[in-house]
């Protein structure tokens, strides 16, 4: 009997810490998203972009005042130099281009939807890639009284690369220039286009944008990840019916104990 009224209270003591660790468990989390400035922008070679990184869906008990995380992305399309890396909204940046790791942080911790930094890519003139991808990885929020880091999933976003849209001289089958102008004057040519030489495109009468450049089936070229609120590990979804099970068996513990009394 005296052993039953120990198991039996050993039951409710660790009912009770499963489910005041699942409620702490469970509160800590946030989420990061990073997005190219201008969302299916096409970007030239040689030129620059920016992508912004955001905090949201800030759930922890003293707010976050510390982000880190890794880059990936290939160094045969892109750069990203330390003086290329902002800070915004009172939050200070440090980037080391070897290791690509960024960490961020500020003063005060923040428990609200906040853009903490902003960067600026460069394409490379010389890549022949289409498309450019930029990953962030192994990140992890905390602040000053937090024991562990808290971590979240990658995120991922891709820019469509494009080529230099810089016109070029026409020329003829003798390889030599020829002007770009229509000459003036007398000197212009007074035959019509007959109906074998039918003006296309942008030249036809009542052409709309939709005509000059028909839908296509591929996606936008900026598909960033959706954002996900990962805890330490685990869900909600099934930490609350757990914690429930235990409280649940807690009772009954307690009942048995009271009628061997």
């Amino acid at each position: 009997m005296k052993n039953k009224k120990i198991v039996i209270a050993l039951l409710i003591i660790f009912a009770v810490m499963v489910a005041f660790m699942g409620k702490t468990y469970a509160a800590n989390s946030f989420s990061v998203s990073i997005d190219q400035e201008n969302k299916n922008e096409t970007i030239a070679k040689g030129a620059k972009f920016k992508v912004i990184i955001k905090l949201s869906k800030i759930n922890v008990g003293n707010g976050l005042s510390v982000l880190s995380g890794t880059f990936k992305f290939s160094d045969d399309v892109l750069e990203l130099s330390k003086s290329d890396v902002k800070g915004l909204n009172d939050w200070s940046p440090t980037y080391n281009p070897e290791t690509k790791i960024l960490e961020v942080d500020c003063q005060d911790p923040i428990k609200t939807d906040v853009e903490v930094c902003e960067l600026t890519f460069k394409v490379k003139e010389r890549t022949s890639a289409n498309t450019a991808s930029i990953q962030f990885s192994n990140i992890e929020g905390a602040n000053a009284d937090l024991t562990d880091p808290i971590k979240v999933s990658a995120q991922t976003v891709s820019v469509k690369i494009g080529d230099n849209t810089n016109p070029s001289p026409t020329t003829d089958p003798s390889g030599s220039e020829q002007p770009s102008q229509q000459p003036s004057g007398s000197e212009q040519p007074s035959q019509q286009p007959s109906n074998s030489q039918k003006p296309s495109g942008s030249n036809l009468p009542g052409t709309t944008d939709e005509d000059k450049n028909p839908p296509s089936s591929v996606p936008p070229a900026n598909t960033t990840r959706s954002e996900q609120d990962i805890p330490k590990s685990g869900s909600e979804e099934y930490i609350i019916p757990l914690i429930i099970a235990i409280a649940a068996l807690g009772l009954i513990s307690f009942v048995n104990y009271k009628r061997i009394d």
